[in-house]
């Protein structure tokens, strides 16, 4: 019971941990496009190469036995591949895209909705009800929503469409991202999946925009 408690525990912080960071990585993104004329192309193909190139690191000298262990059942290549495109890969570029378009406060808050569209799936893939807790918090969410786009003012936009579909792309993919590789996850190690999804993430922004092109926005 308490070495349950302490996973608990210690599942809370790295989840309170993780999103301070990722709201501080939001920060300096934008401070990075409007001070050093980056944008969120080179920014996400920069990022996934580097963190993929040191979770592969890590994972070699934790386990290297199972380092490529993730490659030798082929059923893994869908959920890896998908894991890395549609998660990984979307989740770094349209929040990075949102932030350049509409700024990192937004950015954050579009992303953070991404509760919405799990329990939409949950319901209509999944065939799971929500509970009246989760309908409170998601009405909440959009009512959020409503008052950061229109300020209030149901005639008026404060946030371009752009802003809107690239945050909610971003919204969806972290749905993506934590949906996809969850078998992965249960049967191999965290650092080891991870980093192959970056890696692979890297590559193909490697190809659309290579890091070692700084292009001016």
């Amino acid at each position: 019971m308490k070495n349950s408690k302490s996973h608990i525990f210690k599942g809370t912080i790295y989840a309170i941990l993780a999103g301070v960071l990722w709201a501080f990585s939001g920060v300096f993104g934008q401070i990075f496009f409007e001070q050093y004329g980056g944008n969120a192309l080179w920014i996400t193909t920069f990022r996934l190469t580097v963190a993929g190139i040191i979770l592969l690191t890590i994972s070699l000298i934790q386990k290297p036995s199972e380092f490529f262990s993730i490659w030798k059942d082929k059923k893994n290549y869908a959920p890896l591949f998908g894991y890395a495109i549609f998660g990984v890969l979307m989740v770094q570029l349209t929040f990075y895209a949102c932030i350049q378009v509409a700024g990192a406060a937004t950015a954050t808050v579009l992303q953070f909705t991404s509760p919405i569209f799990l329990l939409a799936y949950l319901a209509i893939f999944r065939r799971q009800k929500p509970n009246l807790k989760s309908l409170i918090l998601v009405l909440i969410a959009m009512t959020g929503i409503f008052f950061l786009t229109t300020h209030g003012n149901i005639s008026t936009m404060a946030l371009s469409p752009l802003a809107l579909l690239l945050g909610g792309l971003s919204a969806i993919a972290v749905v993506s991202y934590s949906l996809i590789p969850k078998r992965l996850l249960q049967t191999y190690d965290v650092m080891n999946v991870t980093g192959w999804g970056m890696i692979i993430a890297g590559f193909v922004m490697n190809c659309v925009h290579p890091v070692g092109i700084w292009t001016l926005r």
